[in-house]
């Protein structure tokens, strides 16, 4: 089996490949799927990242999330590995943090974790066993460890990865949706 720095570095290089009509095609239908989906429909308060690069684009799930009123709390960083979410709402001010990422400011309310209805996760890669591959930090480990509620993964198919090496502390998600299909995880 690939250890998890090659599947990266595999994923990274497939992401280049692809083509800009099939990143919107996919992401329109997996917007489709998640907003339609019960789960994210009842959750009152949802985690989420805010994506960069060549993520599914969260921004217009969070406009959405803003829009049915839901608190949404996303990502920031306090130290290698440790992050909090604070409240967010289209056009508060983000920062540039030291990877790239945008966040919320501190003076941004945080969100408890035992608030939480649902996470919406990212991923470098996944598959529809749950299983799935972060950029190597834990920061998601961490909150999920803590966590008892619903995840879902939402993702694009074609980087998908058949066999990802799980450690003791990864955690699968509950759901994995992809423009193709919404995969429910049964332990």
């Amino acid at each position: 089996m690939k250890s998890k720095k090659e599947i990266r570095e595999e994923v990274f290089a497939k992401q280049e490949e692809l083509s800009s009509e099939y990143y919107e095609q996919a992401t329109q239908a997996i917007h489709e799927k998640l907003l339609n989906f019960d789960l994210y429909k009842k959750a009152e308060t949802i985690y989420i990242f805010y994506s960069m690069g060549k993520e599914l684009d969260t921004k217009k799930i969070i406009e959405h999330a803003h829009q049915e009123g839901k608190r949404i709390g996303i990502p920031r960083t306090i130290k290698l590995g440790e992050m909090d979410f604070h409240q967010y709402e289209p056009g508060d001010t983000l920062i540039t943090a030291k990877y790239g990422a945008e966040e919320p400011s501190p003076d941004a309310p945080t969100i408890p974790l035992d608030e939480v209805d649902l996470i919406i996760m990212p991923c470098v890669s996944c598959n529809d066993k749950g299983e799935r591959i972060g950029y190597g930090g834990g920061f998601y480990d961490r909150i999920l460890e803590n966590y008892d509620g619903e995840t879902v993964l939402p993702y694009f198919s074609k980087l998908q990865t058949l066999e990802i090496p799980m450690e003791e502390h990864d955690k699968k998600m509950d759901y994995v949706i992809t423009e193709k299909s919404i995969v429910h995880i049964l332990e």
